[in-house]
C-alpha cells in the first residue's frame, strides 16, 4: 500500500466549505475528522491515487453535499504513460448504483451557490474531459 503525507486544503468562501484530498491516504489522521464532517464539497482523485472503495468508503464517511472527481484521465491532456485513469466508471456507478444526482458538466467551468446547494446530498459533478489549456 502506498502511504502518502500531504496536505488536505479546506476552503471556506460564500458559504461552502469545501474541502481539496490531494495526492493523499484513504484514511488520514483521525485528528482531521472533525474538520472533514462539515465539508459542503469534496474534491477527491478518482480512479488514480484512490480505488474506488476508497473514495466510497471516504464519502460515505464524510457525507459532503458534493463530491467532485479529480486527478483522472483526460483525453487530449494526459498522456498515456501517466498511469491515471478515466473516473467515467466510477461516475456511473455512482448514478446507477448509489442513485447519486450525477451531473456532468459541459464545460471546465462551475460556479457553486450555497443557497442552491441546501438539502443537497449525494450530488456528483463531473467535468468529464472538459478542460482549459492555455
Amino acid at each position: 500500500m502506498i502511504e502518502f503525507d500531504n496536505a488536505i486544503q479546506i476552503i471556506e468562501t460564500g458559504g461552502l466549505r469545501i474541502a481539496i484530498w490531494g495526492d493523499n491516504r484513504a484514511e488520514p489522521d483521525a485528528s482531521l475528522d472533525h474538520s472533514l464532517k462539515n465539508v459542503d464539497v469534496l474534491i477527491l482523485p478518482i480512479e488514480s491515487i484512490l480505488t474506488r472503495v476508497e473514495v466510497d468508503a471516504i464519502v460515505g464517511k464524510y457525507d459532503p453535499k458534493i463530491v467532485i472527481p479529480a486527478h483522472y484521465f483526460l483525453n487530449g491532456l494526459t498522456t498515456d504513460v501517466s498511469g491515471l485513469e478515466s473516473a467515467d466508471g466510477w461516475v456511473s456507478d455512482q448514478e446507477k448504483i448509489h442513485h447519486a444526482d450525477v451531473r456532468r458538466l459541459d464545460s471546465a467551468g462551475l460556479t457553486l451557490n450555497a443557497a442552491e446547494l441546501k438539502g443537497c446530498h449525494h450530488r456528483v459533478y463531473y467535468f468529464g474531459n472538459h478542460f482549459e489549456k492555455n
